[in-house]
């Protein structure tokens, strides 16, 4: 092929390393520290990317001193290989952080491994009642939480040397420790309840409502829950002032939830265009209020949504395969990936706002590494 025939390079091609999994990606999580993504797979088994490319977009980049224009050098090296890590176990595989870099991972029936970053598995020696439903770790307070057998355990500090229970009636669907690791929320069959940890796993609210809840957010200042619902549609909860509001008018489930600190907003995904709600007019009793129409509405739904750390942007992958950047309350899109290369079934964005990280239904992984210029 003469040089003239060369075809140029998407900008998802410029900006990500991409991953063949091999097997169908369940979920994703970045960990504490942000330097590693790990990929939970159907075949009972965790793959692990660096976020640290090899070759650095910044150093790929090139602004045009006369007219300012940016061009981007495609990679010369290739993506570091995924790490895989077997678990072994035939029951569906869990996955959260641990620690400041290290991953949780196990089946429903145990046992609980920590998996570090460079894939060495170590199982956590810790006794959990199964089948375990949900973990969640707390840098906060150093705190694991496992459900399992229908409570909660605590198990604290670099030993994991369990500490307090919390005993709750009924089958738990999903924990979520409060960003100031005080509180812990417990999602079961006739809605949610939040424990305090300091006074010894005292019950201190009861939310009540129809739906089941599959997973849990808290909002950054710990003033909002939100509930992504089984049947369709997420609760929005105000912790402090008691009031609570079911949105389920989507045409499609709402699987991601994140809260956007630069506009007070929380966003997900589930409908045509980013769903997205104003906190200063939440919507507990009109679910038009506080609305921000952000993005274009088209024909196919949002099916991951995560916010940019610290600007008013939403990343917003697509079950086309399409992933966008919006401002909330606009309705430009900048296009990072516009090819079908499987549903967008997790989308996360590092705090530092520099890496944007991605799952496919298509077994893709991938990490969009994208440069201060694209938002200028």
């Amino acid at each position: 092929m003469s040089k003239q025939d060369t075809v140029p390079q998407t900008l998802f091609e410029l900006l990500a390393r991409t991953w063949t999994t091999g097997a169908a990606i369940n979920s994703m999580v970045l960990n504490g520290n942000q330097s590693a993504v790990a990929y939970c797979l159907s075949d009972a088994t965790i793959a692990i990317a660096p976020v640290t490319d090899n070759d650095p977009i910044e150093q790929r980049v090139h602004v045009n001193a006369e007219d300012g224009r940016t061009a981007i050098r495609p990679r010369t090296m290739p993506a570091r290989p995924l790490i895989s890590v077997d678990v072994e176990t035939d029951a569906p595989l869990l996955l959260g952080q641990l620690g400041a870099a290290d991953f949780i991972t196990g089946g429903a029936d145990g046992p609980l491994y920590r998996v570090s970053v460079a894939g060495e598995k170590t199982d956590l020696g810790i006794a959990v009642k199964a089948p375990v439903t949900a973990t969640d770790y707390c840098a906060k307070n150093q705190c694991l939480a496992v459900a399992g057998g229908g409570g909660v355990t605590l198990f604290e500090g670099g030993e994991l040397s369990a500490g307090a229970s919390i005993d709750q009636v009924g089958a738990i669907s999903a924990i979520k420790w409060s960003p100031a690791g005080d509180t812990i929320a417990v999602a079961h069959e006739d809605g949610l309840t939040i424990w305090s940890t300091q006074t010894g796993g005292k019950k201190i609210a009861d939310f009540m409502f129809a739906g089941k809840a599959a997973a849990l957010s808290w909002s950054p200042d710990g003033c909002w829950l939100a509930a992504t619902l089984s049947d369709g549609g997420f609760q929005l909860i105000d912790v402090g002032g008691g009031g609570s509001n079911a949105l389920t008018d989507y045409p499609e489930p709402v699987n991601a939830i994140d809260w956007n600190t630069k506009a007070n907003a929380v966003v997900t995904s589930g409908a045509y265009r980013v769903a997205a709600w104003s906190l200063d007019k939440a919507p507990l009793e009109d679910r038009r209020s506080g609305a921000l129409e952000s993005g274009t509405t088209g024909l196919v739904p949002v099916s991951a949504v995560t916010s940019h750390p610290d600007r008013n942007l939403v990343a917003a992958g697509y079950k086309n395969g399409f992933v966008v950047v919006v401002q909330l309350g606009a309705r430009d899109e900048l296009v990072l990936n516009s090819e079908d290369r499987g549903a967008v079934t997790d989308l996360a964005w590092t705090r530092d706002g520099k890496h944007l990280a991605l799952a496919t239904g298509n077994d893709v992984a991938a990490i969009i590494s994208i440069p201060e210029q694209l938002f200028k």
